[in-house]
């Protein structure tokens, strides 16, 4: 799919741009297929999305400005296999932050005032069903569409490339503050976040403060049908690395303009010891200039796994138990019966 432009996109519930799906007809689509050449600007959702079972997905040569998200480029299992190799691939694109074009230039018609967010992260989630997404959902639930998320599979990777930032910054609109961020973690995202790798990125005109920002698992998360006792933590277990990176036009010399780095979330009393990190309250975490770091991942290899879960584990810093990183099972995304999800 190319050569599209999505734009001035509310939508009630959705507020998508461009959602790109493989051809179920075409074979070679499980091992590949490409979004290159669209462009998208003032999408209350996603501009530019995809998230559907492949092998490899790969966006190229796309644009996106004053969007709740830029672009998405996901890939997905067909819920065969946690454990198949699969990637995505977002490269050789521009993403732009705050304009000077309103959100609302009339305040008397209805509208939605924006967070601008360049790329989401890719999760690498196993799809609701072989085919993907539900491309036109039937539930308000499952809307907007980058919401949809399931179980975080084991084996996705996710790269990001040659990719341009441009005016990222905390700014004011017409309701206060946005929290403008280049890359977003999404909102959605309970479970396993794969190691997100980002290199040969430009930054113009943006402040470090807008890289990202590591939400706090919210407490609705919190009860029987989904985490248990306490929220899932997913959001406070993965690492954002980042590669020859440059800073320009008003972007270069602040203290956390780093070539080479990592974003990690802060866990309170735990992430604070780790050698070379500095707190980030801009962002709820850390950058760090030790790269040495790692996702430790384990799963329950008994046949009622998705029955039953085992939580909490901690994690103790140095076998200090003051020091600890409390982690949750994975979100029960299953149907709730009489027993327990089936």
């Amino acid at each position: 799919m190319y050569g599209n432009v999505a734009h001035s996109v509310s939508g009630g519930f959705s507020g998508n741009g461009l959602i790109v799906y493989p051809d179920p007809s075409k074979q070679g689509h499980k091992e590949c297929y490409e979004v290159s050449n669209n462009a998208a600007y003032k999408c209350a959702d996603a501009g530019i999305f995809t998230n559907f079972p492949s092998k490899r997905v790969q966006m190229h040569s796309v644009t996106a400005l004053d969007s709740n998200i830029g672009a998405g480029a996901m890939a997905a299992t067909d819920g065969a296999s946690e454990y198949r190799e699969h990637s995505s691939h977002l490269y050789d694109s521009v993403f732009y932050g705050t304009t000077d074009s309103p959100d609302c230039p009339d305040e008397d018609k209805q509208c939605t005032f924006m967070e601008r967010h360049g790329v989401t992260t890719s999760i690498m989630s196993i799809a609701h069903s072989p085919m993907g997404m539900e491309i036109h959902p039937a539930k308000e639930m499952h809307c907007p569409i980058s919401s949809q998320v399931e179980n975080g599979s084991w084996a996705g990777k996710a790269y990001f490339k040659n990719l341009k930032f441009i005016d990222f910054a905390p700014g004011k609109s017409q309701t206060g503050i946005l929290k403008n961020q280049m890359i977003q973690l999404l909102k959605k995202s309970p479970d396993f976040i794969t190691l997100q790798n980002f290199e040969d990125l430009e930054f113009t005109n943006c402040d470090a403060s807008a890289l990202t920002y590591f939400f706090n698992p919210p407490e609705s998360w919190a009860n029987l049908a989904d985490c248990g006792d306490f929220p899932c933590t997913g959001p406070k277990n993965t690492i954002f690395s980042f590669k020859n990176i440059k800073w320009i036009g008003g972007s270069e010399g602040a203290e956390d303009a780093l070539e080479n780095f990592s974003l990690i979330p802060w866990v309170e009393g735990y992430t604070d010891n780790f050698p070379d990190c500095k707190k980030m309250d801009s962002i709820n975490g850390h950058i760090c200039t030790n790269n040495d770091m790692g996702i430790l991942v384990w799963e329950s290899q008994d046949p009622d796994s998705i029955d039953r879960s085992i939580q909490p584990v901690n994690i103790f810093y140095d076998y200090d138990k003051t020091k600890v990183n409390k982690l949750n099972s994975y979100m029960d995304h299953n149907c709730d019966s009489f027993y327990n999800s089936q």
